[in-house]
């Protein structure tokens, strides 16, 4: 199947051929097919930047479930 998604601040959409790799619940895991290059580069700097901020707040959440310590975050902030 052919997907279309957008991401915040890129103006043009994404459009891909993809497949359905798990149906659940009324959601679904695509698997990309057919991505352009510059597309896919576009995306895995975007997933990147996006992993990179909130990767810190969950592995600090986690850390304060496990030992019951307040940890501050950028949301305390």
């Amino acid at each position: 199947m052919q997907v279309q998604f957008a991401l915040p601040d890129h103006k043009a959409p994404f459009l891909a051929e993809s497949r359905i790799c798990w149906l659940k619940a009324g959601q679904l895991g695509v698997r990309f097919v057919s991505f352009s290059r510059e597309r896919q580069s576009k995306l895995q700097d975007w997933l990147s930047q996006k992993l990179e901020e909130t990767l810190p707040e969950l592995v600090a959440d986690q850390f304060q479930k496990a030992d019951g310590r307040s940890i501050p975050t950028s949301r305390d902030r």
